[in-house]
Parts: C-alpha cells; sequence; structure tokens
C-alpha cells in the first residue's frame, strides 16, 4: 500500500467517525462507477449525504478543500446522481459535503 493511499484511507477512517459522532449513518465508503468514486455515503435522517474527503499530512502546503476542483465537484455529482440511480432511490433529498481532515 502506497504511503498516500495508507494517508487517505486514515484520514476516511477519522470522517466517518467525526460523522457518526455528530448523528450520521455510514451507508457505504469507498464507493465507484464510471464517474468516480465517493469516499463516503451517509444519511442524516432522511438526507443522503455523499462525502468527499481530503485528507492532509501536518505541515502540507496547500488547503485540502481547495483541491476539490470544478471537474472534482461536477463528478462528485454526477457519482451522486449514479448512486441514486443505481439504488432505486425515488427522488431524495441529498447534497454534497466535503470533509477536510490534517494528521
Amino acid at each position: 500500500m502506497s504511503a498516500t493511499k495508507s494517508i487517505g484511507d486514515r484520514g476516511e477512517a477519522a470522517a466517518q467517525r467525526f460523522l457518526q459522532s455528530k448523528g450520521y449513518r455510514v451507508v457505504s465508503t469507498q464507493w465507484k462507477c464510471k464517474e468516480g468514486e465517493i469516499d463516503i455515503v451517509a444519511r442524516q435522517g432522511e438526507l443522503w449525504v455523499f462525502v468527499e474527503v481530503k485528507t492532509r499530512r501536518g505541515g502540507q502546503s496547500g488547503d485540502a478543500l481547495a483541491a476539490i476542483t470544478a471537474s472534482k465537484r461536477q463528478r462528485l455529482i454526477s457519482a451522486a446522481y449514479e448512486y441514486i440511480a443505481r439504488h432505486g432511490l425515488d427522488d431524495p433529498e441529498w447534497r454534497v459535503d466535503a470533509v477536510a481532515v490534517t494528521i
């Protein structure tokens, strides 16, 4: 496993714990489709939440959330629509969130 993947996995695990502590129910992780990957699919009550996790090591330059470019945002939205379609969800309320983790 590469160091970058290991850091990313640790960040996603931390994000899951954070979301669960706030009352979210994690439904799926690292869900993949042709549009890309959704790091975390969660529920907050009836609301579906598709979460992008960006992890940085302490001392690294750059804002983790700034790394979510316009094209990445569009891929996340497309992947969310694909998840909704594949799971037969009937016009659910949903949103895309981002969680920045510093290790």
